[in-house]
């Protein structure tokens, strides 16, 4: 009884607490990657990205949310990690701990009301989907769309399956392809057949980003020059971050 109810905890927790996701996770990452790691070679900035993209798989029903994602992490802690895998890992839990404070303070609420539902998961894919035609022309630049589909080895020390890995990298893949708001409404869609979802917890992920898709595409074109500042002032905060950890 008691192992249940921390695992019942743990799904809650995970649920309650908001970050990016991953246009925005992969254009701070090419920001971090072009300021901080000029030594890198191009295989070091692949796993990067791969590490950067990695930990939000706990929304599938993986694990819980705590195994990829450090409250405690520091700049100075990502640059200092010498796996570059895991120092993309790090920097994910930096900007979804940061993006959390930051937003908190931003009024968002004119985007999404407190009464609208799911509309953490309609913030996340709003600013993914504004951020999206700069992060096409960085991708272009740096051919990484191509490796969208390699499990970086060293997810397997997380003790996830090849079919579980195999299912984020294949949403990630068509996230960054297509429209976030588009691939959202067709995993929506994919998610009553039962096969296409490893799982009843990736299910009800896949069932709550496609309620807010609506959403999304309205305040779109609604709000664009508001969401666009809002969107541009987040990316400015993270900037400034990035700079800062230099000094």
């Amino acid at each position: 009884m008691k192992k249940w109810l921390l695992v019942l905890l743990g799904w809650m927790w995970s649920l309650s607490v908001w970050g990016s996701f991953p246009v925005m996770h992969a254009y701070l990452a090419c920001i971090w990657l072009e300021s901080h790691c000029t030594n890198y070679s191009q295989e070091d900035k692949v796993a990067f990205m791969c590490g950067t993209l990695f930990p939000d798989i706990y929304h599938v029903g993986v694990f819980d949310r705590t195994k990829t994602h450090d409250s405690h992490v520091n700049l100075q802690d990502v640059a200092a990690c010498k796996s570059p895998f895991l120092s993309g890992v790090k920097l994910h839990s930096f900007v979804d701990n940061e993006r959390i404070k930051f937003s908190s303070k931003y009024k968002t609420e004119k985007f999404f009301p407190a009464d609208v539902p799911e509309r953490e998961y309609g913030l996340m894919v709003l600013e993914d989907q504004c951020i999206k035609p700069k992060m096409d022309q960085k991708f272009k630049s740096h051919n990484w769309l191509k490796r969208k589909y390699d499990i970086n080895k060293e997810e397997y020390a997380y003790k996830a399956s090849k079919r579980y890995l195999s299912f984020w990298h294949y949403f990630v893949y068509r996230y960054f392809v297509s429209e976030p708001q588009d691939t959202i409404q067709y995993m929506y869609y994919c998610s009553f057949v039962t096969l296409a979802c490893p799982n009843s917890h990736s299910v009800r992920f896949f069932v709550s980003l496609g309620r807010c898709s609506p959403i999304v595409k309205k305040q779109i074109k609604e709000q664009r020059q508001d969401v666009e500042n809002y969107v541009n002032a987040l990316v400015s905060h993270f900037q400034t971050l990035f700079d800062g950890s230099e000094r």
